[in-house]
């Protein structure tokens, strides 16, 4: 049985007071947790004033990313067999409104209702905990959770961001229309000002054991990205991602660079396509490719190789020594093959320049080992139906997003996958995946994606020549920020504050 009880945090002191605001790219229609699914909302919004029973770790000196967790409503737990857990409940979080009214502590039964409200089908955030079957409150203080099967990024579900816990009073999810209403909270947070058009404004709850060093943070709906750098330049926003801001951002320093695994330029093979259904071709195509150029010249040295998945650890990284010998290898690239004048048709959707750069890039290195590849440029959306669908011979862009390492591996990378459009059969990597998916220890669970990383470099059937790096930075009054971004996490609102 194993059992998880928090180590007492002793809190930096800072100076309280101060007030932040923020951008965000992305707005919401809703104001209801489960039926609003922007990470605008979830972490960058009125979101931040929900608890949830388990949260990020967000510290100083964390390597990320990091999907690490630990208690927010919860005060510990257990696990009675792969699939059942049990939660002590803390007695000592109420609910509140935005009128700052004092409503009874949260309970056990509170969290059921809420899990059971974003399992319902009609909710946008039902997919995070699709792994629960059955969910019980014990008592006001104990919490039972059943699995359909042991999943080892059930703990990342409960923290993920949009998975929040409401009042079992909360309104029924046929009610959508809720844009209007007084939400009721139990986090640190109170929601003081909503502006449909654009601007949100969270206050710190006050009577609380541990409330945010911030008097308050202010979320502005800034979508253009001249616009979100102008502010930042002239003091009125506090931050800033400068990995999507224009080329006059370059001579700011960048105080956090946070690696986004699952994001970037994704190339895949159909391998029933001919010649493509040989390894050796697709290794052949590999060697002649050299990411290193493409992250330099497409992407301004922001980003580095990976297999398309969410990481849980940096541990989880391919290790470089191993997956340079696969690419940028004359010996492999020029190998003698049938065909020496292999035709193929590289797809890539129209993005954004990065893009299209990358591919060129590509398509000139793959020439130069005498292959004969076509760009095939398709609007988005038909990228996303032949990168559903795998109507393609070689596909090039981005991959679709997911929160948890699962979400990725086994749909995409399972030969029984929903999203297996490069339509490989592979019953020793099958074996692998289905291992790490229920494989708790992260230990154990890194030494099997090791071996998944190198099983998808031996067998080329697809891969990131350039994944995200997100470039962040802020003014030197902002004192205490470690954000851990994964998963719409937003608890280190809580700890920054402001010097005046």
């Amino acid at each position: 049985m194993d059992t998880y009880i928090p180590t007492p945090i002793l809190k930096q002191i800072g100076n309280y007071g101060g007030s932040l605001t923020v951008p965000t790219e992305v707005w919401f229609e809703n104001l209801d947790p489960h039926m609003e699914s922007s990470d605008g909302y979830a972490a960058w919004g009125p979101g931040i004033a929900y608890s949830r029973l388990m949260k990020f770790k967000t510290e100083k000196n964390m390597s990320l990313p990091s999907l690490a967790t630990e208690c927010d409503l919860c005060s510990e737990w257990k696990m009675t067999s792969p699939n059942e857990f049990l939660f002590q409940i803390r007695e000592d979080i109420s609910w509140n409104s935005s009128d700052g009214q004092e409503f009874h502590r949260v309970t056990a039964k509170d969290i059921e209702y809420s899990l059971q409200r974003q399992g319902h089908e009609n909710s946008p955030n039902s997919h995070i905990i699709h792994m629960i079957h059955e969910i019980e409150a014990i008592s006001d203080d104990e919490l039972r959770i059943q699995l359909v099967w042991p999943d080892s990024d059930f703990f990342a579900a409960l923290a993920n961001g949009k998975t929040k816990i409401v009042p079992e009073y909360t309104i029924n999810l046929s009610q959508t229309n809720l844009t209007s209403y007084e939400p009721v909270t139990s986090g640190a947070w109170s929601l003081s000002n909503y502006d449909p058009m654009g601007v949100v404004r969270m206050s710190s709850r006050s009577g609380i054991e541990e409330p945010p060093y911030l008097d308050s943070i202010q979320f502005n709906f800034v979508p253009d990205s001249d616009a979100r750098l102008a502010g930042y330049r002239v003091n009125l926003l506090d931050l800033i991602n400068l990995s999507t801001t224009n080329t006059n951002s370059k001579n700011l320093q960048a105080r956090l660079q946070n690696p986004v695994p699952g994001s970037g330029l994704e190339i895949a093979f159909n391998t029933t396509h001919p010649p493509l259904d040989s390894k050796d071709t697709r290794r052949r195509i590999m060697a002649s490719i050299d990411p290193s150029s493409i992250i330099n010249e497409a992407w301004n040295g922001e980003g580095f190789f990976s297999f398309g998945f969410p990481w849980a650890t940096p541990a989880w990284s391919p290790n470089p020594e191993l997956w340079q010998q696969y690419f940028l290898d004359p010996a492999v690239s020029t190998s003698k093959i049938e065909d020496q004048n292999l035709s193929l048709t590289i797809t890539v959707g129209d993005f954004n320049s990065r893009y299209k750069t990358s591919v060129e890039l590509i398509s000139e290195q793959i020439t130069k080992s005498g292959l004969n590849p076509t760009i095939n440029y398709v609007n988005r959306r038909t990228y996303a139906n032949l990168w559903q669908t795998g109507d393609f011979e070689v596909l090039a862009g981005p991959t679709f997003p997911q929160s948890t390492p699962n979400g990725y591996l086994l749909p995409v990378l399972h030969s029984n996958g929903q999203w297996n459009t490069t339509k490989h059969k592979d019953a020793v990597l099958d074996s692998l995946l289905e291992k790490q998916a229920t494989e708790y220890d992260i230990a154990t669970r890194t030494e099997i994606i090791q071996i998944i990383n190198n099983h998808l470099l031996e067998h080329a059937y697809r891969f990131m020549p350039i994944t995200n790096i997100e470039r962040w930075t802020w003014p030197d009054r902002v004192i205490n920020f470690y954000p851990n971004f994964s998963s719409s996490e937003y608890s280190h609102w809580g700890q920054v504050w402001q010097e005046p």
